[in-house]
């Protein structure tokens, strides 16, 4: 019992410490406007692929049934392309402003997710559906909760928008969250890319 006593005193303390860190009570609004910002994305993306009559992009799922997916090709794709997103939030550190370009990553991540959902769709239900769930959505998500934490971590730390911030220790400290979301995230992209494709492969194709 003591055990388990000192196992939920320690959880509740780190969570207690990541909440003050993230300081999510304060800049909760950060969520709720990225993922707005990529909804608007998402919206152009559907609108520009309703209008291509010969797609030449294949769901996930539609390659994987046509033996045609590359598994750990797509995930260093998607690995990089996530690493990117985070490092762009990272530059908000030096000046919120900065945190600008994290708002075009989320439009851009937004349009290409409705674009290839939409083209999805046009080439085949199915796997259009299988692709929606189990790939395109947790991938928006992931992509948008990485970037939207480590933006909300640097405000807590910088929120000063005439000067550069040079503080090497906030600066060090604000690349260990990145660098942590980064391994959070590639985590879920080699689930999402390589795992399930994988699993599915085995079960169905």
């Amino acid at each position: 019992m003591k055990n388990r006593d000192k196992k939920k005193t320690k959880v509740r303390f780190y969570l207690a410490n990541v909440k003050s860190i993230l300081d999510i009570e304060k800049f909760w609004w950060i969520y709720l406007l990225i993922a707005i910002i990529s909804i608007v994305g998402l919206i152009i993306g559907i609108m520009v692929g309703k209008n291509i009559d010969k797609p030449d992009q294949f769901s996930p799922y539609q390659l994987i049934a046509l033996s045609q997916y590359g598994y750990f090709g797509n995930f260093l794709k998607i690995s990089f392309y996530l690493a990117i997103a985070v490092f762009i939030a990272f530059l908000s550190i030096l000046n919120p402003c900065f945190g600008l370009l994290s708002f075009c990553t989320a439009i851009f991540v937004g349009y290409r997710i409705g674009y290839l959902i939409t083209v999805s769709f046009n080439v085949n239900v199915a796997t259009a559906i299988l692709s929606l769930i189990f790939y395109y959505l947790p991938l928006w998500i992931t992509f948008l909760a990485v970037i939207a934490t480590q933006l909300i971590f640097n405000l807590g730390y910088n929120n000063c928008l005439k000067s550069i911030n040079l503080c090497k220790n906030l600066i060090v400290l604000s690349a260990r969250v990145a660098l942590i979301l980064i391994v959070s995230a590639i985590i879920i992209a080699l689930i999402l890319c390589v795992l399930l494709p994988l699993l599915f492969n085995l079960l169905f194709f």
